[in-house]
């Protein structure tokens, strides 16, 4: 199983092959260590020295050179809405984690 070890930014990233793609929730782009499985079918171990928030256009670097692709999955937001400050706090309160 190839290790992802760095992760370069979309500043960072200067048009190399990708090799392969990964499709991860917002729950899957913070993390330090994690198996992943590439959009291509190949598992991979996400190994990073520190947790990093991956941001959609940022690119994974594996042991072996190889660029894998991050893409952010479209994800549910809430739309809350309150005529003051504490109708906000009230409905934050009453809103059900997702």
């Amino acid at each position: 199983m190839r290790h992802a070890t760095h992760v370069l930014t979309r500043d960072e990233y200067r048009d190399q092959k990708v090799a392969g793609h990964l499709r991860l929730d917002h729950h899957h782009r913070h993390r330090r260590r994690l198996t992943l499985k590439t959009e291509e079918g190949e598992t991979i171990l996400l190994d990073l020295p520190v947790a990093v928030h991956l941001r959609g256009g940022d690119k994974l670097v594996l042991d072996d050179g190889a660029i894998l692709d991050v893409e952010a999955l479209d994800e549910p937001l809430l739309q809350i809405t309150a005529t003051d400050v504490d109708g906000l706090y009230s409905e934050l309160l009453l809103q059900p984690v997702p």
